[in-house]
């Protein structure tokens, strides 16, 4: 359902839920002629309401521009959303909207630096691609990390981003970690952020050479007034960082022939743990205690496990033989030390790629599948937001419309 109830097509990247039942799923809502606005629709005493998210005063964005949220991070009832447009010359603008009971002010995010710099390079050709990794602490204080990146003939061109800091009212820029990489020229952007406190964040990022033939992980933590960067060369890129306190973060890795589980110690240091390799994840949650991940195993089943400081158990998931689709980003939540919940969709007709929703639950030290109810042509689960095992939503597609 778009906003003001017409029967435009809607898209979503992700739904969170701050308290007491509220939730904001966030999107772009695309009209017929493929043209698309940002889209949130916000969730209050069980009723739904789609909101369109307005353009900063004087945005001029380009008549065949995709706009979408790419990013929203609550705390409380207040939640600051950030979305981007293209404008006629094809440069690439954020902006943030604070939504609020009372309602909030949009706001264009500034960008004077590197990523700035990728941005005008970029509108050369027309390939730039934007991304968001946003994180509050508290309700006036936020850190967005922009990157910016394009590719032509089939080589990265230039990858780069910038730090935002969010004080209520206005964003500042900040210094950007120095990652020490190889001498052939790198570009960087982040993966994933997560801050718990002003003096304290997580990022976990990626970088190529300009052929894009080397990839690098890396990781930042904040060392006073500066941060402290290690770049990992086993790792090729993050999928996932979850951070249960400063203490306390993971992170999926991908590496030359799977995947790795991360731990990220408050001093920048870093354990890596390598997963089987008969699977590729894509996404992972966790708990201060516990972690869970979801995937695909090599047979294009479904693949689902869980790491505690005490254990680590993975089990392949294939409902009834049929194939099933888990792991995109925000599809795994926990919620405490026995509870987790992956979600995503199983196909029921392989010539048509039919498929119905799933949703995979982990207590009492098993995954349980559960199928909910759909629209009548089926669909597949593409997010999902916890604030306890007894109150968790999840956000889906079915036929080009996406439906909390």
């Amino acid at each position: 359902m778009a906003a003001g109830g017409k029967a435009h097509s809607a898209n979503f990247n992700g739904v969170v839920c701050p308290s007491g039942g509220d939730c904001v799923a966030y999107g772009s809502d695309v009209a017929a002629d493929g043209h698309a606005r940002p889209l949130l629709v916000t969730r209050h005493v069980g009723s739904w309401t789609p909101l369109a998210l307005p353009f900063p005063e004087g945005a001029k964005p380009s008549t065949d521009s995709y706009s979408e949220v790419r990013a929203v991070s609550c705390l409380q009832s207040k939640c600051l959303a950030v979305a981007v447009y293209v404008d006629a010359q094809q440069v690439l603008h954020f902006f943030s909207n604070t939504l609020a009971r009372e309602g909030g002010s949009t706001i264009e995010l500034p960008l004077v630096g590197a990523a700035k710099s990728a941005d005008d390079l970029a509108t050369e050709i027309g390939q730039a691609q934007g991304n968001v990794s946003l994180s509050c602490w508290s309700t006036t204080a936020c850190m967005a990390a922009i990157s910016i990146r394009f590719d032509f003939g089939g080589s990265f061109q230039h990858d780069a981003f910038e730090l935002v800091r969010f004080d209520g009212q206005r964003w500042t820029t900040l210094t950007n970690p120095v990652i020490n990489l190889p001498a052939t020229k790198y570009g960087t952007e982040v993966d994933d952020l997560s801050c718990s406190t002003r003096g304290w964040c997580a990022m976990t990022g990626e970088a190529s050479d300009s052929m894009g033939t080397s990839l690098r992980a890396w990781t930042a933590v904040p060392r006073g007034t500066e941060w402290r960067a290690s770049v990992q060369p086993n790792l090729q890129a993050y999928r996932g960082l979850s951070c249960g306190s400063a203490a306390h973060c993971h992170a999926l890795a991908l590496t030359a022939t799977g995947n790795a589980l991360v731990t990220l110690a408050a001093d920048g240091s870093t354990i890596v743990d390598v997963l089987p390799r008969d699977f590729t994840a894509y996404d992972m949650g966790c708990s201060p205690l516990l972690c869970a991940f979801a995937g695909s195993s090599d047979n294009n089943g479904g693949y689902l496990g869980t790491q505690s400081e005490a254990a680590r158990s993975t089990t392949g998931a294939d409902p009834n033989g049929a194939h099933l689709q888990l792991g995109n980003p925000g599809t795994v939540a926990c919620t405490s030390s026995s509870y987790c919940v992956a979600v995503g969709g199983f196909e029921v007709n392989s010539l048509t790629g039919a498929s119905e929703p799933l949703v995979e639950t982990f207590t009492n030290s098993s995954w349980k599948a559960t199928t909910p109810a759909a629209p009548s042509k089926g669909g597949t689960l593409n997010g999902v937001a916890c604030e306890s095992a007894s109150n968790c939503v999840a956000t889906g597609q079915a036929n080009g419309t996406v439906r909390p």
